[in-house]
This record gives C-alpha cells, structure tokens and sequence, in this order.
C-alpha cells in the first residue's frame, strides 16, 4: 500500500489482494502495513506465484496472440480471450481529501454471450477442506468482485485517461481450486481443477463489497478501529507475528 501525496489530496494505493486480505481475513493485518511493512511471503505463496508464472510461460509457448482493437473492446457481442495476466484493474473511490486507488491484475479475463468473465486461480495444500463449501472464502470473492466491477488497462497504467470500461452488463466470477502438487497438463498449459466456485455478480455482492471498502477506508483513515475475528486458527496461519495474535 503507498501514500501518494500532492498539495491539495493524498491517493492512497491499494493492491486489491491486500485489501481482499485484510477484509476477508483479518483487519489487524492493515496495522502493519500503514507502518510501511510488507506481507511475509510464505513456502505456499511462492509456490503459488511460480505456478502462476508457469502458466504465463505455457500459454505464450501453446498460442499466438493477436492485437485487441478498439471496436472489438466497445462490441458486447465480441468474444474476447485476453492474454493471462494481461489485464489490469483499476478502481477509484473519494472519500474527503482522500483518493483510493484500488489496483489488481487478473489471472483471466474473457468474454462471451454477452457476459464478462473474471477467473482466478488459487493454489493451495490443502483442497480437501473446500469439498463442503457451497461458496469461496470471503477474501476470494471479494477479490473477484472488485476486479469485476473495476476499469481495465493493457499496460499497468495509472492514468485514468487510458483506462477503459467493458461493456458487457453481465459479470462472472470463477474461482478455480488447484491443488499445489499437482502437475501442469502439457497440452492445455493449465494446472488441473479440484473444485470451482462460479457465482454471477449481483447487487447483493456489490453491496458487500461497497461496505467492505467503505469500512476498509474508515480504518485507513482512523475512523474506526479493526475488530478481532476471534479465530485461533486464522492466527496459527498467519504470516504476521502481530501482538493481537491468539494462543
């Protein structure tokens, strides 16, 4: 998270990861990071992240890619496959002098029968523990859902002027479960799927994402204070060897 300060209002950077993290997970994970310290990477996030670069790798090896026109962006009809990786998100929300920039990048992103489809790859341990949940985590979804409603960019710009909006109404989101010790299928250049989690955005979730940020803002800013999730076993897992920490 960075502080961007100019003479008469301060932009706020926030990598939407960070801020799923802290409002899916736990609150008092924000404290370190206004303090300037980073998120310890643990043996599974890295892993995860070559993983995710594997695939990179793979599809450049397995397609040929073409450039996307302006036409084809503006037509809701069009089907489009981005590039993995390739897209970035960008979202703003002012609150006083205070501007947020919420920043991702999205695993895929395509489009077809009219609709929006934002999918995410989570690599994990320990799949068998989402074999009785009918719905991801909370800070899986609301990842998803801030990349669904947000601007896109081609080039990791933070320039409002060369950001640009899909016109596709319709908003899916897939969460795919890949077990970490798994191997890559060759032919396809993916991980294989252990579960996956598919939900159409709707007004219901964009209502728990705005009360999320608008929370998540609050405690930036000092108006309100993090609550403890009470969850000895989100303590045990966590990175962060804070002084909330549960036995």
């Amino acid at each position: 998270m960075q502080l961007m300060r100019e003479k008469n209002k301060t932009e706020v950077r926030v990598p939407v990861n960070e801020f799923a993290n802290i409002m899916g997970y736990c609150e008092y994970r924000l404290l370190p990071l206004l303090k300037g310290k980073e998120l310890p990477q643990t043996k599974t996030m890295k892993k995860g992240k070559e993983k995710h670069e594997r695939e990179e790798e793979k599809e450049e090896e397995l397609y040929e890619f073409k450039p996307i026109t302006l036409e084809e962006l503006k037509d809701i009809e069009a089907e489009i496959e981005f590039k993995r990786e390739g897209v970035y998100t960008r979202l703003l929300k002012k609150q006083g002098n205070f501007l947020f920039l919420y920043h991702g990048r999205v695993d895929k992103i395509f489009t077809k029968h009219k609709t929006l489809f934002i999918e995410e790859d989570k690599f994990v341990k320990n799949p068998k523990k989402y074999d009785k949940m009918d719905v991801a985590f909370l800070d899986q979804r609301l990842q998803n859902v801030l990349y669904a409603i947000s601007k896109f960019d081609l080039d990791g710009s933070f320039d409002p002027e060369n950001w640009f909006s899909m016109p596709q109404k319709k908003r899916v989101c897939i969460i795919r479960i890949k077990p970490m010790n798994k191997q890559m299928n060759k032919k396809t250049g993916e991980y294989p799927d252990y579960k996956i989690f598919k939900v159409e955005i709707d007004e219901n979730l964009k209502k728990i994402l705005k009360d999320k940020m608008k929370r998540f803002q609050n405690l930036v800013l000092g108006k309100e204070l993090p609550e403890h999730h009470n969850n000895p076993n989100k303590c045990k897992a966590c990175q962060f060897d804070c002084e909330y920490r549960l036995k």
